[in-house]
């Protein structure tokens, strides 16, 4: 979920209503990158945290914790891949179920090539100087790359952010997009 091809065909199903709408492609993407409508950036998972170790997202701060992890809290796993997981559906069920928005991280989480890789993408801001700090934990889960407004040409032909693998992504079935203002300054596909 969330990979785009070099060919700017996207893998996530529901992009239409999806973090990614409003991408602007234009002939060159592979070369000048893309463009997006809500700021992102990659959090790296380098080495499996510690229990009571802590990071967070603007405001919100998380623990990490053996076993039995509840309310601001991220159960640890066995391997730094399966942390991330867990960091990705703390996220997201905090984002999709909080309604007091001055406690939420309001951004969404997805998995990328890399299975120790996260992308956010802030799901309020327009502008990447307004979206919230990330604080890292020391050096074991930390901010990759930081905000910004665009998914940067290397990201794209770099199988550990969104170019596919042909190898290990020979499930993957890019979903055919209806391209709208093509020719034009507003080409995007959706």
């Amino acid at each position: 979920m969330g990979k785009l091809r070099e060919d700017g065909l996207i893998l996530n199903p529901r992009w239409h209503n999806g973090p990614f709408a409003g991408i602007h492609l234009g002939g060159a993407m592979q070369y000048n990158g893309v463009k997006v409508e809500n700021p992102l950036m990659t959090v790296s998972v380098a080495t499996n945290p510690a229990q009571n170790e802590t990071i967070g997202i603007g405001t919100k701060t998380y623990t990490f914790k053996n076993s039995g992890a509840a309310g601001d809290q991220i159960n640890l796993g066995a391997t730094a891949a399966l942390t991330t997981a867990a960091i990705i559906a703390k996220i997201n069920l905090d984002n999709m179920g909080n309604t007091d928005v001055s406690d939420s991280p309001m951004c969404a989480a997805y998995p990328l090539g890399s299975t120790t890789l996260i992308l956010l993408v802030d799901n309020v801001a327009h502008n990447a100087t307004e979206s919230p700090a990330w604080i890292n934990d020391g050096a074991k889960v930390v901010e990759d790359q930081y905000w910004i407004n665009e998914i940067p040409q290397h990201w794209l032909i770099d199988t550990n952010y969104f170019a596919v693998d042909p190898v290990n992504d020979t499930d993957a079935k890019p979903i055919k997009l209806t391209e709208r203002n093509a020719g034009t300054y507003q080409n995007f596909l959706y």
